[in-house]
């Protein structure tokens, strides 16, 4: 818990509230009254002060070249490295090396998985890539599925 505690310590306000209305909720309740109780007395901010908060949200600074959340605008994201389930019926060079690699060794190919841990907004996860309608059209046409 004070690990939680330390780290909303280095969060602004609006970063505050924006945590406060979107990922409060994933918490156990025993944490969430403990969050609660930092943002209310120790930060001050109260249910109104949180909604103009959200209301007012601040603008990127154009010189930063960092990535920011597009929801929030946040540069505090959490990079995790998830199981890269290996796409069917895909034609690409790392498709193909990923599934060679897992074949041969038995290890399964990681990516990483990248949100903000702000908001909870997924900027990049390697499972659910949205891919254009043409390469769609292009994985069926070119991939054949395997007899079974």
């Amino acid at each position: 818990m004070n690990n939680i505690v330390t780290t909303l310590a280095d969060f602004n306000d609006y970063e505050i509230a924006v945590f406060y209305r979107h990922k409060l909720s994933e918490y156990l309740s025993d944490t969430q009254e403990k969050i609660k109780g930092y943002i209310i007395k120790t930060r001050g901010l109260d249910e109104n002060k949180i909604k103009e908060l959200i209301k007012n949200k601040p603008d990127i600074n154009k010189s930063d070249k960092k990535v920011h959340c597009p929801k929030c605008n946040t540069k505090r994201l959490l990079k995790t490295r998830v199981k890269w389930v290996i796409p069917a019926f895909r034609i690409g060079y790392e498709d193909e090396a990923a599934l060679w690699k897992e074949i041969a060794s038995g290890e399964a190919t990681h990516k990483d998985k990248v949100e903000c841990f702000v908001c909870g907004h997924i900027l990049y996860d390697p499972n659910n890539e949205k891919r254009p309608f043409y390469k769609r059209v292009l994985d069926v046409l070119f991939d054949q599925p395997l007899p079974i």
